[in-house]
């Protein structure tokens, strides 16, 4: 059994689960976009958020099983600043903390905005990561030039 990460986002947008091997490579992702009916502009919250608790279940499965989970990780609201909130996250983060509580594990709090500047960093192929650098985060109909400075890694 391998030990690793679960974590989950469940934007305004989509529905995603991963799981992630200690060394950081990807073991599991599933996806789920959140469908916008034909004339909509979009999704309320309570509707979003009604359309993650039914996509996480199948999503999740039987994922216990095949791993030994070491973490479990979560978007709990949009940015990290104060007052930063929408409902639809809290559906990730109950997940998220019902799994750590079962399995005894630690677990983690993070932004939406932090998990998009993690999953570009994941996605760069040169061995240098710098600690701060400057990143485009394009998200919601959001658009934010942000000055990053790492202050430690989350997962030890």
């Amino acid at each position: 059994m391998r030990k690793a990460y679960l974590g989950f986002d469940t934007s305004n947008y989509r529905t995603s689960v991963c799981i992630l091997g200690e060394d950081g490579e990807i073991l599991f992702e599933a996806k789920e976009l959140l469908t916008v009916p034909e004339g909509k502009r979009g999704l309320r919250q309570s509707e979003a958020f009604f359309r993650h608790v039914n996509h996480l279940p199948e999503m999740v499965g039987n994922l216990g099983e095949a791993y030994h989970l070491l973490a479990v990780g979560a978007s709990v609201r949009p940015r990290p600043v104060p007052g930063s909130y929408m409902p639809v996250f809290r559906a990730g983060e109950a997940f998220g903390r019902v799994i750590a509580s079962f399995y005894h594990i630690p677990f983690y709090a993070f932004s939406h905005q932090e998990g998009h500047i993690a999953a570009g960093e994941y996605a760069l192929s040169a061995p240098f990561h710098p600690t701060r650098f400057l990143a485009v985060h394009l998200s919601g109909g959001t658009s934010e030039l942000l000055d990053v400075t790492k202050e430690k890694e989350t997962i030890d």
